[in-house]
């Protein structure tokens, strides 16, 4: 569940509103249902929409009927898909004993001389030897000329 209609890649509104009601038999109106991501990659459907829900919910049936395994520890708690045997997201545990998981734009911090790691990532994976040769013929446009060790 989200109160922020911004972070649905896939949005449908319902024609009539339902109702839910969380632990504490507090009634709440869902006005649609969509999916969003979780993080690059990784997405999570039938997310509910709660005009006003201040934060993001995340049902763990509903990961696990998506095909994941969800496992929570003393320290935090991870998420696996199934069939690949990959984990898909991690969280870590509160001091108010909360499971949160870090979503939204990740953050990146390179070192100038990191920056062909960067670029292999940003090509698909694409072996350092090739990125050298792009960058000697100018095959890939904005590529700057990058230190390859």
């Amino acid at each position: 569940m989200t109160g922020d209609k911004e972070k649905f890649h896939s949005y449908n509104a319902l024609e009539k509103e339902n109702n839910v009601s969380f632990g504490n038999d507090t009634p709440a109106v869902f006005k649609g249902k969509g999916f969003v991501f979780l993080k690059e990659k990784v997405k999570a459907g039938n997310v509910m929409y709660v005009d006003g829900l201040k934060r993001n919910l995340l049902s763990v049936s509903q990961m696990c009927n998506q095909g994941n395994e969800v496992v929570f520890r003393s320290n935090g708690c991870v998420v696996h898909e199934i069939y690949i045997g990959m984990t898909m997201i991690k969280g870590t545990k509160n001091p108010n004993n909360l499971y949160v998981i870090k979503g939204g734009q990740q953050q990146c911090y390179l070192r100038k001389t990191d920056e062909h790691w960067l670029w292999h990532r940003i090509l698909g994976h694409l072996s350092f030897s090739q990125i050298r040769k792009a960058c000697r013929l100018k095959v890939v446009h904005d590529l700057p000329d990058i230190n390859i060790p």
